[in-house]
């Protein structure tokens, strides 16, 4: 039998300015990775590639720091999370990205909007913004 291992994404945005934008897959039950980009205050955004390995989390912007027998999966979700993101505006959303906002699994708030896909884990999101400094916190 074939599992097919589906990409969990959830994104958070203004509508221009994207809060939270983190991509992940469930390797097995011990290992998740994954790639994020946020906003956290005053102009600035950071980005990271994460491996979440026995509930130990690891934040690099570095593959090289990340085994080695990861590397394609971790090309695979940053490519596919920077789609949602402006080539032009670091921290601002694609046209890609602006789409989700009409999106049957995006909630709307009075300041903004909140896309995850229907699987993706909130524990994931908790987690990083323990080592992660963004301006919102789970």
């Amino acid at each position: 039998m074939i599992v097919k291992v589906k990409i969990q994404h959830y994104l958070a945005s203004d509508g221009e300015i994207i809060n939270a934008n983190v991509i992940y897959l469930k390797k097995n039950k011990n290992l998740i990775i994954g790639s994020f980009l946020g906003y956290e205050g005053h102009g600035n955004f950071s980005d990271s590639l994460f491996i979440i390995k026995n509930n130990k989390i690891t934040l690099t912007i570095n593959i090289f720091e990340l085994p080695k027998s990861i590397h394609k999966i971790i090309e695979k979700l940053d490519k596919f999370r920077t789609k949602f993101e402006s080539k032009k505006e670091l921290g601002n959303l694609s046209t890609l990205g602006k789409k989700l906002k009409n999106s049957d699994d995006t909630q709307q708030f009075d300041t903004h909007w909140e896309y995850g896909t229907e699987e993706f884990d909130l524990d994931i999101l908790k987690k990083l913004s323990k080592k992660w400094s963004l301006s919102i916190k789970w």
